[in-house]
């Protein structure tokens, strides 16, 4: 359930990421294609690069589940300092030499980073195209392979069935917990 204290803004590009670009004057060069008119301009990155509610799940009372939004945070927690372990590396033209821990959070980051914009969502398939496509592939299946049991059907149609944890967490489930 929500209250004052969760988080409304979602940035998809996290702040911690964000400040690395800024200009002398603390804003980060922008253009937003909705806006061309605008041009460039310097913003702030508390208003940049972020949606109202875009990680949270409407339960069926009508409260919002934060719980996305949360495991994004503690996951750039984790992968904050790893970003500057890179940067200063870099800066010394040097190779970062990341641990195999700090190596599966930064995996695990890069691949969330790039599903966790907005132009991700609008590739995905609706429920119904999926379920179309679902149902023509177990019509195909089933015709030149095998048939297809009512209950692989139902868990193949059915899109709670397919519903990703947030709890999915590479480096270890104790660091995901943390934070």
């Amino acid at each position: 359930m929500q209250d004052g204290n969760n988080p409304k803004r979602h940035h998809f590009v996290p702040k911690m990421l964000q400040k690395h670009f800024l200009n002398d004057s603390e804003g980060l060069w922008t253009f937003d294609s909705r806006h061309p008119k605008r041009g460039v301009w310097a913003g702030q990155t508390d208003g940049l690069l972020l949606e109202g509610h875009l990680y949270s799940h409407i339960n069926s009372d009508g409260s919002k589940d934060l719980e996305l939004e949360t495991w994004f945070s503690r996951l750039e927690s984790h992968a904050a300092p790893i970003v500057e372990k890179i940067i200063a590396r870099a800066a010394k033209q040097q190779v970062p030499e990341l641990t195999t821990e700090e190596r599966k959070t930064w995996d695990v980051f890069m691949y969330q980073q790039f599903r966790r914009v907005p132009d991700f969502y609008g590739s995905l398939l609706t429920t119904e195209e999926y379920q179309r496509q679902v149902q023509q592939f177990l019509t195909e299946f089933h015709a030149k392979v095998r048939p297809v049991t009512n209950r692989e059907r139902s868990d193949l149609l059915d899109p709670v069935a397919m519903k990703v944890s947030a709890n999915f967490c590479a480096p270890s489930e104790a660091q995901c917990s943390q934070a």
